[in-house]
């Protein structure tokens, strides 16, 4: 079932996993707080890799351009969402139908430059450039919509939004139980590399956290399926021999 855990939990069933209840000095709080949100950053990417839903969030409503930014170009370009880890769909509102776009490969970018007319929407997306830095400023990536469309449709675009690190211990971590097990062995593994595994808790923290990866694999992969269990249907040979 899906729960919360305070941050203070987090960090007590750490020192407990590790074996470092009493280490506060050579390992702060402050210092398994970092961890902590390392971690949970990380397993957030994970988890919408392997298609879990939920996790990413549409950007606010707006209208496509209507002109290719160059006059050459075949497609039409948005702006990469502010904050967004990645983008995992974008959608056009055909009517009163959102149509979630393909994802195409870089090397599908030359297949619509024949095409000497636009076409009534586009149907496939592809990220242009990343957002990039150059001192404090950063500059937003741009994405193309394949083939050129230029009737001013409406868009989304469906993003995983950045984590802002969290040093509240009374902050709640919203998740599943078996989440937080990974979580808490991929920071018991960081602890065990700073104290070079002086009992051999990495190997341990590593079996553990492939274990319960392979169980959160399963899961998304059932909630993705959304298919009703069948019913079995008894044998009715066997069940008058029995009498079950």
């Amino acid at each position: 079932m899906s729960n919360a855990r305070l941050l203070s939990v987090l960090i007590a069933d750490v020192r407990e996993a590790a074996d470092i209840e009493g280490l506060t000095d050579r390992h702060p709080d402050a210092t398994l707080i970092k961890w902590i949100n390392l971690e949970w950053r990380r397993f957030r990417t994970k988890v919408v890799h392997v298609g879990m839903p939920g996790m990413t969030i549409p950007t606010t409503i707006a209208a496509l351009p209507t002109t290719p930014p160059v006059a050459t170009e075949r497609y039409i370009e948005v702006n990469w969402p502010d904050g967004a880890v990645g983008v995992y769909g974008v959608d056009v509102l055909l009517g009163n139908k959102w149509i979630p776009l393909k994802p195409m490969s870089f090397a599908m970018r030359s297949d619509f430059q024949d095409r000497g007319a636009t076409e009534s929407a586009p149907a496939y997306w592809l990220p242009i450039t990343l957002p990039s830095e150059s001192t404090t400023t950063i500059t937003a990536g741009k994405i193309g919509l394949f083939p050129l469309a230029t009737g001013g449709f409406n868009y989304r675009i469906w993003y995983l939004p950045v984590w802002v690190d969290i040093t509240d211990q009374t902050y709640a971590f919203y998740g599943h139980d078996i989440w937080f097990s990974w979580l808490i062995q991929a920071v018991v593994r960081r602890v065990a590399q700073k104290d070079d595994d002086a009992q051999n808790t990495l190997e341990e923290a590593i079996r553990q956290q492939t274990e319960i990866w392979a169980e959160i694999k399963q899961s998304v992969q059932m909630m993705n399926a959304a298919e009703l269990i069948p019913r079995v249907r008894r044998n009715r040979r066997t069940r008058g021999r029995w009498g079950s």
